[in-house]
């Protein structure tokens, strides 16, 4: 009887426990969604425990597998450059416009804060202006050899070599990025008496291109007016003067490449004479296509329209052909380079011979040629920043 007592006690006992257990769980159950997930990994990691956290985990990996794939479709747009731009231009109908002028004439005007084009591959045929109405704009190519603006104008066609590029830069605060500017106009075959045919034409202060191609003959790169310019990472080619004009321009880490032609010649800076800085070649590779000789580092162009002209290009570490011309710099038009500024420092390479011919920079001198302190001006303008905006 005493045994029997006592085996009916324990089993009051385990009954009573599991009502304890039972109460437990519907509270928990009951209880507000803030339960923390330790304590949820608590309970569950407990023999026995109430299986509360079936749906904390699966939503926790509802969540996770949410994020994730967020991630990884931000990354995946991203990667396709065309994440940020506000419209896309494309040749297939597949973007908000097909030409690129089209997207140009529907971007906002006076803008303060910037707007994204972007150009997916193709090579669109039209002259492409930038009106200075539109600043604050970004061209974003997809590839620099895969998104081609060209035309084929040329100066005797259109009766003056700055009416001829293939695009005009005319607004400050301007981005271009992965982009081939290229004229097209076919030079060796043509009798025309003027041949001149520029791709692109920069007008405005504050210019940034990056990675991008200009390709031409005569008269490529027109970087016109009295503005600040900075190219990063470009390819730049041509054979008479292929870099020219009276802005401040900085040309950092691009290659520089002349086309076949003996004698032919870079740069044609016309700065004027207030103006501190000119044509700069900062850590350039200077290259040739073909077998060239005797080609010109740069010679001063004097417009009869400007009264007041002391042309300056300068290359500094830079890497130079063979195909440099052993004498450096020419005369254009009566004008000597040695009553100019033109100047090199550190250079290197085959081409790179210092004699009489080729003044040097002093350490000193040279240790002014950096891009900030070239293009800062007065505003603190930062174009590395701009370069480097995503």
């Amino acid at each position: 009887m005493h045994r029997l007592n006592h085996k009916m006690l324990l089993a009051i006992l385990a009954l009573f426990a599991m009502a304890l257990l039972l109460s437990a769980c519907d509270t928990s159950s009951s209880s507000s969604s803030s339960t923390s997930s330790t304590s949820s990994t608590s309970s569950t990691s407990g023999s026995g425990g109430c299986n509360t956290s079936s749906s904390s985990s699966s939503s926790s990996t509802s969540t996770t597998s949410s994020s994730t794939s967020s991630t990884s479709s931000s990354s995946t747009s991203s990667s396709s450059g065309s994440a940020s731009a506000d419209v896309i231009v494309a040749k297939d109908g597949s973007g908000n416009y097909t030409t690129v002028q089209a997207a140009i004439n529907a971007a906002p005007s006076n803008r303060t804060t910037w707007y994204a084009i972007y150009i997916k591959n193709g090579t669109y045929r039209e002259v492409v202006t930038v009106p200075s109405s539109k600043p604050y704009l970004r061209l974003l190519g997809q590839s620099a050899t895969g998104t081609i603006l060209t035309y084929n104008n040329y100066a005797s066609g259109v009766g003056s070599t700055s009416g001829s590029a293939s695009a005009f830069f005319q607004a400050k605060n301007f981005i271009a990025k992965n982009i081939t500017f290229e004229n097209s106009f076919d030079y060796p075959n043509s009798s025309a008496a003027n041949k001149q045919a520029v791709a692109a034409e920069p007008q405005a202060d504050r210019q940034v291109f990056v990675n991008c191609r200009f390709t031409g003959y005569q008269d490529t790169l027109y970087v016109k007016n009295s503005g600040r310019n900075y190219f990063k990472n470009c390819f730049i080619q041509g054979h008479t003067d292929f870099i020219f004009g009276e802005a401040t321009a900085v040309f950092n880490q691009c290659e520089i490449n002349s086309r076949q032609k003996n004698g032919g010649c870079i740069s044609a800076p016309s700065t004027a004479a207030s103006t501190t800085y000119g044509l700069i070649f900062l850590d350039c590779d200077v290259t040739a296509t073909g077998t060239s000789t005797g080609v010109w580092l740069g010679r001063p162009w004097h417009p009869s329209s400007s009264s007041s002209v002391k042309s300056m290009a300068v290359y500094l570490y830079c890497d130079l052909g063979s195909h440099i011309a052993t004498n450096g710099w020419t005369s254009m038009s009566g004008v000597s380079p040695t009553t100019e500024r033109m100047y090199e420092y550190k250079n290197t390479g085959a081409g790179a011979v210092v004699n009489s011919s080729r003044p040097q920079l002093s350490a000193s001198q040279a240790a002014n040629y950096t891009v900030s302190n070239i293009l800062k001006g007065s505003d603190n303008w930062d174009p590395e920043a701009w370069a480097n905006m995503e």
